[in-house]
């Protein structure tokens, strides 16, 4: 069987019954339920996408990475797994390699708001204000009613010294 095969044969049921264990926090039901139904379907990267959140959901970050790291590996424009993938990285410390994965999830999909937003987090970090900057203000011009975005972005700038546009954003992130 191919893998397009497996993973059209995987049906809504078994991903919304996975993706509920794990919205409501019952991170080791969704990954035993997913450890079947990979028995029955090896290769759909949700899968491994959810499993790998299930793992960082359990603070088994090194596991989450290998699940991300497989999703992508079966489905190279992933973006989701991408983003993830940078978070996990991020948690550990990886922050180069974290800042990589935002922007590979950008260059799939260069509207998603989430990698943008956690890639000015992550070049925060790096102390590479200019280009946080740029991503929070690509992710205000995606979301104008980001909040955080306003807020990490009025961070920066008030660590830049412009004052008067740091108040201006950390008002726009109250108001929202």
């Amino acid at each position: 069987m191919s893998k397009r095969n497996n993973q059209h044969t995987l049906s809504k049921q078994q991903i919304d019954s996975v993706i509920s264990l794990f919205s409501s926090g019952q991170f080791q039901d969704a990954i035993d339920k997913i450890k079947v139904l990979n028995e029955k379907y090896p290769n759909v990267p949700l899968l491994f996408n959810i499993i790998g959140a299930c793992y960082k959901g359990l603070g088994q970050i090194e596991a989450s990475v290998q699940m991300f790291e497989t999703a992508i590996a079966l489905k190279k424009d992933y973006a989701e797994a991408h983003k993830n993938l940078g978070i996990s990285y991020k948690v550990i410390g990886r922050l180069d390699d974290a800042a990589n994965s935002f922007k590979q999830a950008i260059n799939i999909d260069p509207d998603y708001v989430d990698a943008h937003f956690n890639l000015g987090i992550t070049l925060q970090e790096l102390n590479q204000l200019t280009d946080a900057m740029k991503c929070y203000e690509r992710a205000i011009e995606i979301n104008s009613d980001f909040a955080e975005a306003h807020n990490n972005l009025g961070n920066i700038l008030k660590e830049l010294g412009e004052i008067e546009s740091s108040v201006k954003c950390f008002k726009n992130a109250i108001t929202i």
